[in-house]
This record gives C-alpha cells, structure tokens and sequence, in this order.
C-alpha cells in the first residue's frame, strides 16, 4: 500500500517527464511516431494476392495477421517493423488451404519508446490503472490498439476481386404525412407484386441490406451518434453477417455470421447468459461438446507485451493454460476434496490434505549426486533473517531472502524458494554428519575395548607381582 501511494503522488510528475522527453524523441527525424497518430490501414486485393498498407508505415514494430479458414484452420504470420503485410496464394496453398470464405485479423503492435516502455513497467508493478490513462492522455501510450478485421474469398484457386453491384436509381416520393400500413410492407428494388410475407410483418428485399438511424440533434449537450444495422457485405466475396454498426464512428461493434449453431448466445428472463446453451444455470454458462474454455488474449495493440491465457475444462482436468508459453501451471483433477485449497482472508493457504510436489524419474531428467562438498558450501553462504510480509505487518516470519540465497537453493527470478532445495541441501549434510557421527562411534568403540584391554592387563600383571 505504501508503495501504491508512492506512485500516486508522483504520478504526475512521471507523466509531465515522460511526455517531454517523448515530444524531444519525436521531433527527432528517425524517431517513431506519437502514439496518438492512428495508423490508416488499407487493403489491395488482386486474383493471387492480398497486401495491406499502413500509414505511416513505421507505426508499428510487429503486425501480427491470423487467418482463418473454411474448414476452422487457423494460421498465423507475423510481419516486423516496416514490413508491408503480404497474403500471396502460394502461402495458402502450401498450407493446404482449400477454395472457400476465410476471415481474417491484422493487429497492429505499435512502436513505443524506451520512456514509454519504462513507464508500463512501472505502472504494472504499482497494479495502477490510473497511471496508464493518465500516459494515454499524455499520447506515450495508444488510447486503443489498431486492429483490422475483414474476409475474402477463394474460388477455383484465385482471390475474387471486392466489386459491388449497381443499385438502379429511382425517383424520390416524399409523403408530408403520417404513413399507415395496415398489413404487411416490403422495401426494397426485389420486391414484386403479390409479395408472399406469411408473418412477415415488414421486409426488405434487395441486395445491399442496410438500415441507418441518423440522429440529426444538433443542440449542444444532446446525443446525436448514428447506427446501422448491415446486413451482408456488399462486395463480391465477402461474408454473410447480421451486425449492427456505430455508423458515426465507422466501427461494427456486434456480429452474428451466418452459420453459427443454435443458441450461440442466449439470454433468459433472468439475465443469465448461455454460449452454447437455451437452458443457462448460472450468470456465465458456456456448453460445449469437448473442452468449453475461455482465453484472454493480450494482443499487443496498445503496447503491452502478448499474452495469452485460456481457462478451460474438461473429464481430465480443470486448468489455466499459458498459451503464449505452451505449458499448464494450474490444474485441478475431477473428485478434488472441497478446500483442497483455501486462501484464509489473511493471505495464508491452508490445505485439507499434505502437498505433493511432483517428483517423478520421468518428469526429471539430468539427474546427478549432490556433493558433499557443494552442500557444505551451500549452508554456510545461507543468512537466516526474521522479517515481516508487508501485507500483514503484525506477524513474525523466519527464513531467507530469495534474492540473496546461493545459488544452488536459488529459484529463476530470484523472488520465491522452493523449500525441497533446502530439504535436499540439509538431507545431504545429515548424511554426512551421521557418517561422522557413526566412525567415531565406532572410533570409541575400539578405545574403550582397547582401554578395558589394558585395564585387564594391568590387573593381571599386579595380581602376578602380588
């Protein structure tokens, strides 16, 4: 807490710094651009290839497009800084790619400063959301990330080409009065005389499917955004969607694609939402016939580091998955005790059984003796310390500081231990000790029968001069 108010009270001064030595780096002629600047992306598409240009092209240090396909294929490619984006069809066809509609996403991982950098660094260790909208609002960081998201088609081996068909024009009619219709109506350049609408109460028939609410307020204070509701793409290739759209800012915000199985998302009566599901048992319930999982993808847009991490489940297991890393560093089995785990709210962890530290041959490999020697040496250099955690002042703890172990003991990052380093270092000394311990017991062992020996020989001997 103490820390956390540190950097509240210098907050602005930090981002006063930064900013200054931002606004001196960029009027530099080889500098980045300021994060405020939002890049243009655009999309040039011919019968073998699709490129996409972005301006300014040094906007970014990495662009990151993930492809997917109509089989659910997905691929990845990444560009580096200052180079232009490129989908030719080899690169699809070496992928085994077949004819059909693919989407696609284009991230744009932006180019920040080393100032700007260091700021995120600080902000994340002082857990300060304030801080980073506050360098937002400074332009060293971008408000939000630049990502491009769009479809194309492949039909008998080649792109097809974005063209749009032509809309016949009509005169305009223009009613000055309330308009009633008292059954069904259709709209649009298809519809035809004797129109069968079964419960159709209002259609709209042609196509380039689109419905725009302009809000015209222009008095101050008072909301006027425009929305659209867009049905389909209009160009040839592109994809079949239900989207409502935030006509002002250009921006689809909601998307069902054609396709999608029933109950995709589902709200009932109570507010509860399904994925997958008519029937939700609690707020969030997501049904799926293998693995139902949740990610939380980082994708570098706004300047922080990628990350990505799924929460998933299944018969095996319950687990977090580090998908950037590829490993699991959660996992719970199924039949789990309740409290196997509990997390007291004084931050201590208690278990409802003994832990078990995963110790297999198989899972080790490089397997060697300790040595005597290499034990000893460990011990001396170890500096038990009494100390208190910061989050709970009021209790005594005894041990060590990790950044200051030797480095035998020592753990990657230096900021935990592993208590089975200690176990082993101190079994070793034992083991050794006891070997001590037992030649000298038997050292005097051989003494005292040596001693008796010539106690007896000395008794003898004054019997016989007796």
């Amino acid at each position: 807490m103490k820390y956390h108010q540190s950097i509240s009270s210098t907050r602005w001064l930090l981002v006063g710094l930064l900013a200054l030595s931002f606004i001196a780096i960029t009027f530099r002629p080889t500098s980045a651009p300021a994060a405020t600047e939002t890049p243009t992306i655009s999309t040039i598409v011919n019968s073998e290839a699709i490129e996409w240009q972005v301006e300014p092209q040094n906007a970014y240090e990495r662009l990151i497009l993930v492809v997917i396909g109509p089989d659910k294929t997905a691929f990845r490619l990444a560009y580096e800084a200052n180079d232009l984006p490129f989908l030719g069809l080899n690169s699809l066809i070496s992928s085994g790619l077949p004819d059909g509609f693919y989407k696609y996403e284009l991230t744009l991982v932006p180019t920040l400063t080393p100032e700007a950098r260091e700021f995120i660094s600080l902000a994340r260790e002082g857990d300060n959301s304030d801080l980073l909208t506050e360098a937002q609002e400074a332009g060293l960081l971008p408000k939000e990330g630049s990502v491009l998201a769009g479809s194309f088609t492949i039909n008998e081996g080649l792109f097809v080409l974005p063209e749009t068909s032509e809309t016949s024009l009509r005169s305009d009619q223009v009613i000055a009065d309330d308009l009633i219709v008292q059954f069904s109506a259709c709209i649009g350049n298809d519809c035809i005389n004797g129109e069968a609408f079964d419960f159709d109460t209002l259609r709209l028939k042609e196509n380039n499917l689109r419905i725009h609410f302009d809000d015209t307020s222009g008095a101050a204070g008072f909301p006027a955004n425009d929305w659209r509701i867009v049905i389909n793409d209009s160009s040839n290739g592109g994809g079949n969607y239900f989207a409502i759209e935030d006509a002002t800012a250009a921006r689809q915000l909601f998307k069902v694609e054609a396709g999608a199985p029933s109950n995709s998302l589902y709200v009932d009566d109570g507010g509860r939402i399904g994925l997958g599901t008519s029937t939700p048992a609690v707020e969030l319930h997501i049904v799926d016939g293998d693995s139902p999982a949740l990610r939380l993808e980082q994708d570098g847009s706004s300047g922080f580091t990628p990350q990505t991490w799924d929460v998933a489940g299944n018969e095996t297991n319950f687990f977090i998955r580090d998908t950037t890393g590829s490993t699991l560093p959660l996992r719970i089995r199924p039949g789990a005790p309740t409290g196997a785990i509990d997390i007291q709210a004084s931050g201590e962890v208690q278990f409802v059984q003994s832990i078990v530290v995963g110790s297999s041959r198989d899972i080790k490999q490089n397997i060697k003796d300790l040595s005597s020697e290499d034990a000893f040496k460990t011990l001396q250099k170890l500096t038990p310390v009494t100390y208190q955690y910061k989050v709970d002042k009021g209790e005594n703890h005894v041990g060590f500081i990790a950044e200051d172990v030797p480095e035998m003991v020592a753990v990657n990052g230096r900021k935990g231990l592993s208590s089975m380093d200690f176990v082993a270092v101190l079994t070793k000394i034992v083991q050794e000790q006891q070997l001590v311990i037992g030649n000298q017991n038997r050292a005097l062992e051989k003494m005292e029968k040596r001693l008796k020996s010539l106690e007896y020989e000395v008794t003898e001997s004054s019997r016989q001069d007796w």
